[in-house]
């Protein structure tokens, strides 16, 4: 109740800014909610596997990446976007990055 009233916290600030570098890569499709959680859920699924190889994906690349993942899930639903990052994943593990995702960079920093 009167959640208006209540204070930002830094991680409100993060997640909002976070959302906004995603959201043209989204359109209106997503909301704000669905939207960080497709960042967080690719962020989080690479960033695993990563470990599991006993690699470092680089900030640069996974933005990339999320970018992609963003884009695949503004045009498909949940359980298709959640198969095909699954699917990406397992890729990965077996063969590394895509070149695509190493190369073509969506998101600048």
């Amino acid at each position: 109740m009167f959640s208006f009233l209540r204070r930002k916290t830094a991680l409100d600030v993060i997640n909002e800014s976070t959302v906004e570098i995603y959201r043209k890569y989204a359109g209106n499709s997503l909301s704000d909610s669905d939207l960080l959680e497709v960042i967080q859920t690719t962020m989080r699924a690479f960033k695993d596997a990563s470990v599991a190889k006993n690699e470092n994906i680089s900030g640069q690349v996974l933005m990339n990446i999320t970018a992609f993942m963003v884009m695949y899930r503004s045009n498909k639903s949940k359980d298709d976007w959640l198969s095909h990052l699954n699917n990406e994943v397992e890729l990965y593990l077996r063969s590394g990055l895509r070149n695509n995702y190493k190369n073509n960079y969506l998101v600048r920093i």
